[in-house]
């Protein structure tokens, strides 16, 4: 639970229309799909660099109405600098960015 939400382990399939929204999901379904995603780790002197960029698309829906409430467009890009380059700083990079975009929108 956070931010006053608990979320549900299994994922709906959703093809984000309103038509498609399931009664037997709790009170509010949020969707979307992600439009960019980018990470470039770059060498620079002694250490790498990182820079992220991630676009989203995100959709929130009332299932008891069965309706769309509102539809975002999100954005978010990070940089970081670090000794190496590496599949788990990679993973990190991005869900950082993704995070920074949903936490942008509050």
């Amino acid at each position: 639970m956070k931010a006053g939400y608990s979320v549900d382990e299994v994922m709906p399939e959703w093809d984000l229309r309103d038509s498609s929204i399931s009664s037997a999901w709790e009170t509010l379904v949020i969707g979307g799909s992600i439009d960019e995603l980018e990470v470039i780790c770059r060498s620079e002197g002694a250490g790498v660099q990182y820079n992220t960029r991630v676009k989203l698309h995100v959709v929130f829906a009332d299932v008891q109405r069965r309706k769309i409430f509102h539809t975002t467009t999100l954005e978010s890009s990070a940089t970081l600098k670090h000794i190496l380059c590496s599949g788990e700083m990679m993973q990190e990079q991005i869900n950082g960015a993704l995070s920074m975009a949903l936490e942008k929108n509050n």
